[in-house]
């Protein structure tokens, strides 16, 4: 296919351009997402979409090219990826895209200047927006003051967290 390409030597998928998916419609490679272990995105990519990747349950490795600027809500949701690096053209996150990745342990940011940790927590730049909340959070956390938005599932899988203080309340906890 002039559109992808799998190497079952490596359980590779290179992805040459995007697909139009109308209406929850599976990519033509989602019969081999049991198999596929790594993804190469092309250049042509723009943006990685909402559960691009979603259950592909192998896949311990994306490769995310310098083109991407978006990368959208539950992109790779219950994925084995054990780390990835977010370029620097990334400028957004539709969501949280790494919820039920359980074998997460690094996000390299250190090439994106839009995006920081703070107190273990991935957030934009300003700190007004929460994207990702690690499962290994735990006891009490104060959402800093600059904060104005929460991504979809931002704190989906943070089971051991005990309260959220949200800034601007009368200081009551949202408890898990």
């Amino acid at each position: 296919s002039d559109l992808w390409v799998f190497n079952p030597l490596k359980c590779e998928l290179t992805v040459r351009r995007p697909t139009s998916n109308a209406n929850g419609e599976d990519s033509p490679w989602d019969a081999l997402k049991k198999v596929i272990e790594s993804v190469i995105l092309s250049d042509c990519f723009t943006s990685v979409p909402k559960h691009a990747f979603s259950g592909y349950m192998a896949l311990k490795s994306v490769q995310i090219p310098k083109s991407v600027a978006s990368i959208g809500n539950c992109a790779f949701v219950w994925c084995s990826l054990t780390s990835i690096k977010i370029p620097r053209s990334v400028i957004s996150f539709g969501g949280n895209p790494f919820f039920e990745c359980h074998h997460l342990k690094e996000i390299d940011i250190s090439e994106n200047p839009n995006f920081v940790f703070f107190d273990g927590m991935l957030m934009d730049r300003e700190m007004t927006q929460i994207v990702y909340c690690p499962p290994s959070k735990s006891g009490d956390y104060s959402i800093p003051d600059t904060e104005a938005t929460i991504c979809a599932s931002a704190f989906r899988e943070c089971g051991v967290l005990t309260s959220i203080r949200i800034p601007g309340t009368d200081g009551s906890h949202c408890v898990w």
